[in-house]
This record gives structure tokens, C-alpha cells and sequence, in this order.
């Protein structure tokens, strides 16, 4: 009778912890594995520090979106690490913001990822090493020739203004038709504009989705769609327009792109003028 109890109350403890465990959720993360936009994707559990050594090198890494998770999409917060304990830290915090965290200017291994909200990111970093500064070159003017009056010269120099960051959309190019295969490349497209698709690492594609806005778009996400097209002039849209969110499968099979482009659906600029064919889809 005790044997039976003590098997019973185990099992309840097993099932419940694991209940516990999976309720937390997980967390997708998009890193890009080279500086010509390839990139790759890994699932983390949420407030759980994350053994990463398995995943490939990085030179950034920005966090998708949280399934399961008990807090808002915008309260995500997540911070690499060189090392598998999570004491030493790589990179700045990063979330749900594109381009994300810069981790080196060549890719780099991770050794530990933790997603959590910001009381759980608090108590993670607790006694752990800042990451190293990355040096970003800094433009220096030229010296200026002397003048005869140097403060009048001073006062007629213009003040320089600060200058809006435009929204983007964060758009992911799958590279396979095999769905077990991840390989994508990455791309930011600013709003009521037409780009060309990763020039620097042109590819055949088979499926494209926004995974995320700038902070300045997030807004805006139910009115904003995106098209690829086959031409430079982006007359020739491929498939249906795509949303936040929303995977579009361009022809079922791999599909040269040329440009890309993403704006409010109705606006005066891209959206309003080719209505993104068959965006209704």
C-alpha cells in the first residue's frame, strides 16, 4: 500500500513539473550566420538558460517571436553568452527589434542563450562579465581651415538635424522546397520602398514571410503587406501579396526573385499604386 502511494505521488510530481516546464514556452530566434544575409533559425525555451553550442556561429541574432509564453511579444528579452554556464556575455540584449544583437564581424559561437521578461533577465545577469565592446569605425570631418573670425564662422555652421528611422520589415527567403530543410536568407525592406532581393547572395526561392517590424512599424502591422516580384521595375508580382506572420509559398517550386517591396496596404506608395495582386489571399 506504502509502494503504491509513493509510485503514485512520484508520478503526480513527475507530470506536474513537466507541466510546469512546457507551460513556460519557447522563444524562436533568427541569427544570421554570415555578414552576406544567410541565416538560420533555434528554438529556446523561455526563462531557461539554453545550452547553444550545437547551434551554428552567428554574426547577429535578433529574437522572432514567443509561443506559450506568459507575457507580451514586445517584453522579451534575451542575452547570448561565450560560455555554456551563461557567465560571461556576448553581445548587447536583444529582442523582438530587427537587426537585433551584433555578436563580431565574422560569425562566432554561442555558447549559452536565456529569453525571459525583465525581472528574469535581471536575475540571470547577476554576476556575470559585461560582453566586450565592438569597435564601430567613427567618421572624422576634416579640419577646418583657419578663418579671421573663427566664432563667426562657428555661428553660420548649420545644426545639424536629427534624421527619422524609416520602418522596416524583417523578410525571411526560404532557399528549400524540403521542409525538414531550414536554409533561408534574411533581408531588411523599409516601408513604400522597392529593393533588390539580397544582391549579395542572390538564390532561387521557394516560400517568404515578414517575422518581425522596427519598433516604429509595430503599429502599422495590420495594414502593411509585401510582394516579390520577377523584374527590377517590380511590374511582375510573384504570387500573392504576404503579412506579418503570414508564409507565402511564391510558385510550389524554387523561383527566381528580383525585388521586394512593403507598404501600407491603400497608402499613396507601393501598396496603393499595384494594390499587391491578389493580396486578399
Amino acid at each position: 500500500m506504502k509502494l503504491h502511494f509513493y509510485l503514485s505521488f512520484l508520478s503526480f510530481a513527475i507530470l506536474r513539473f513537466a507541466t510546469t516546464v512546457t507551460s513556460q514556452g519557447t522563444i524562436s530566434l533568427a541569427l544570421a550566420t554570415s555578414n552576406d544575409e544567410t541565416a538560420a533559425s533555434a528554438s529556446v525555451p523561455f526563462n531557461v538558460l539554453f545550452d547553444a553550442s550545437k547551434i551554428q556561429k552567428a554574426v547577429s541574432i535578433h529574437a522572432n517571436s514567443g509561443t506559450s509564453i506568459p507575457i507580451s511579444q514586445n517584453a522579451i528579452q534575451c542575452q547570448c553568452f561565450s560560455d555554456k554556464e551563461g557567465k560571461q556575455a556576448l553581445g548587447q540584449p536583444f529582442n523582438t527589434d530587427f537587426p537585433g544583437a551584433k555578436l563580431g564581424p565574422e560569425p562566432v559561437k554561442i555558447g549559452a542563450i536565456f529569453c525571459s521578461d525583465e525581472a528574469g533577465m535581471k536575475k540571470q545577469m547577476e554576476n556575470v562579465s559585461p560582453a566586450p565592446k565592438v569597435e564601430i569605425p567613427t567618421f572624422t570631418p576634416p579640419s577646418q581651415t583657419s578663418t579671421a573670425n573663427p566664432s563667426s564662422a562657428a555661428t553660420s555652421s548649420p545644426t545639424p538635424q536629427p534624421q527619422q528611422q524609416v520602418p522596416t520589415a524583417a523578410v525571411r527567403f526560404a532557399l528549400s522546397t524540403d521542409a525538414s530543410d531550414d536554409s533561408s536568407t534574411q533581408m531588411s525592406v523599409p516601408f513604400d520602398t522597392i529593393v533588390p532581393f539580397s544582391p549579395n547572395n542572390r538564390k532561387p526561392v521557394f516560400s517568404v514571410i515578414v517575422i518581425s517590424l522596427s519598433s516604429r512599424g509595430e503599429s502599422t502591422s495590420d495594414e502593411l503587406v509585401c510582394q516579390a516580384f520577377a523584374d527590377a521595375e517590380a511590374q511582375k508580382p510573384i504570387a500573392a501579396g504576404f503579412r506579418l506572420e503570414e508564409e507565402r509559398i511564391l510558385t510550389g517550386e524554387l523561383v527566381a526573385v528580383e525585388t521586394v517591396g512593403c507598404a501600407m496596404l491603400g497608402g499613396g506608395g507601393f501598396g496603393g499604386t499595384w494594390g499587391l495582386v491578389g493580396s486578399g489571399a
